[in-house]
């Protein structure tokens, strides 16, 4: 059985497509590697592991969502395409996903279209991960990349195209999220490289909705990910729909809204990095903004607090107030350390005293708010 979940009805609804290329049997690694052909055009292309993950991933999202009713239009249907390294089977929850080839993709992208254009209303959210190839526009490869050699196909399809040709059509708000590398090399730059869009604008069509295009980094860059976990950009896009990118807009509940990826993405990103690695930023396009998920309360965030002058760690004592109720939250003795901890979204008071002088007290207001509340407490 393939993985997927189809609850269409003609009601307004959220419809996924989740493709995950971690496994390419032509490129290095792959049981048909042909390393003359694909290193003197494409580069040193491997397999992609983590690719396999984060679709996984992002799916255990989706449906953990799903089961406390957060999607703010209820989920009408998930596809889940996806195969691992060398191109194994990827089972979840003991169904095999269809393979991610040019053929399985193009069938499940128009079926996932007439599902989005059931209702006009409809939130449309297609995800890949996979390898990417940039020239004027970005090429996303599928398994059976290199399989044919034509210049409009190779395995591979062209990303805006395909956006261009979704976005002229009448659904709702539309959402595509691209977690692939865009570097561009001279070899591709004079190699006949053409692969066409899964569909065609016929630049007639509807472009009245809100839509949301978001690559997962800049032209000509890399995006990265440990082999063994899901990729940076994917963790951080799991993390925004787990709240932490949410707002809670004129006070009427917590939301995540399709503009705080384009204004923070970044910001998640940035705090998985190792120290003195290479920056990922995200790449994006959008027109107007949508709520895709809603929050039953406060989200966790993350507060870092520091004390200058710094050597003032040593002899302060710091103490979390709740805003309104003022009961004791969190309180730490001296430490010469960044306070480091979690907490619910609100509004607190912060107050830092001298345990040489218990007379000396400061007090700050912080509002603590995703992704990070960072506050410094002047105590000179």
């Amino acid at each position: 059985m393939p993985v997927l979940i189809d609850r269409t009805t003609s009601d307004p609804q959220t419809h996924i497509l989740i493709i995950g290329v971690g496994g390419y049997p032509y490129l290095k690694g792959g049981l048909n590697f042909d390393a003359a052909a694909v290193k003197d055009k494409f580069g040193d292309l491997d397999q992609l592991a983590p690719a396999t993950l984060s679709a996984v991933a992002l799916y255990r999202t989706v449906m953990e969502i799903d089961s406390r009713n957060g999607w703010q239009l209820p989920l009408g249907s998930v596809e889940v395409l996806a195969n691992g390294p060398g191109g194994n089977d990827v089972v979840i929850d003991g169904d095999v996903c269809d393979r991610p080839t040019k053929k399985q993709i193009t069938g499940a992208f128009h079926d996932w279209w007439n599902r989005c254009v059931k209702n006009e209303k409809n939130c449309a959210i297609f995800y890949y991960c996979g390898h990417g190839l940039q020239k004027v526009d970005q090429y996303l490869l599928t398994e059976d990349f290199m399989v044919e050699r034509e210049p409009d196909s190779y395995g591979a399809f062209n990303l805006n195209e395909t956006y261009r040709a979704f976005h002229s059509r009448k659904t709702g708000n539309k959402l595509f999220l691209i977690d692939s590398c865009r570097e561009i090399s001279v070899e591709l730059l004079t190699t006949n490289f053409a692969p066409a869009g899964l569909s065609q604008d016929d630049f007639v069509g509807y472009y009245g909705s809100d839509s949301f295009l978001q690559q997962s980094t800049s032209t000509s860059q890399a995006a990265f990910g440990k082999e063994d976990d899901a990729t940076l950009y994917t963790k951080a896009l799991i993390s925004a729909l787990n709240g932490q990118l949410a707002t809670n807009p004129g006070n009427k509940g917590w939301v995540l809204e399709s503009k705080q990826l384009g204004l923070q993405m970044d910001l998640l990103i940035a705090r998985q990095y190792a120290r003195g690695a290479p920056q990922q930023i995200c790449e994006q396009r959008f027109v107007g903004s949508f709520t895709l998920v809603k929050f039953d309360g406060p989200p966790m965030v993350d507060v870092e607090i520091t004390i200058d002058p710094e050597v003032r760690h040593s002899d302060t004592t710091l103490s979390f107030f709740h805003g309104k109720t003022r009961a004791l939250v969190k309180y730490r003795d001296p430490h010469p350390d960044v306070w480091r901890f979690p907490i619910e979204a609100g509004a607190y008071r912060l107050e830092a005293r001298s345990t040489s002088d218990p007379l000396r007290i400061e007090e700050d207001l912080i509002s603590a708010t995703p992704p990070l509340a960072q506050h410094q407490i002047c105590f000179l």
